[in-house]
């Protein structure tokens, strides 16, 4: 259901949101193109029940003298990591498409 409704908007939505957006990505060279993505999944969060994005945390690791710190994103933070995410795979199925 969620994916359904993140197509529709991608499909009608997003192209408006991209044009209010459009003296930022100017300002900013394209630079913020990733705050579209943000706010169209906060819409389908929304209007889906169901689907949610919430903040997380890792504990961190140590391995052999190789150090990952802790991680603790909040609700706003993970939908930043998760539109980054998509415009990354998204930006990578085109050029393979392409």
């Amino acid at each position: 259901m969620a994916a359904a409704v993140l197509g529709i908007f991608n499909l009608l939505v997003r192209p408006l949101i991209n044009i209010l957006l459009l003296p930022i990505n100017i300002l900013t060279l394209g630079t913020l193109r990733w705050l579209v993505n943000v706010f169209t999944l906060y819409f389908v969060t929304l209007l889906v029940p169901d689907f949610e994005i919430t903040g997380f945390h890792f504990a961190g690791s140590s391995f052999q003298g190789i150090v990952i710190p802790s991680l603790s994103l909040g609700t706003i933070w993970a939908f930043v990591a998760v539109s980054f995410l998509i415009s990354i795979i998204s930006g990578l199925i085109f050029w393979l498409v392409k």
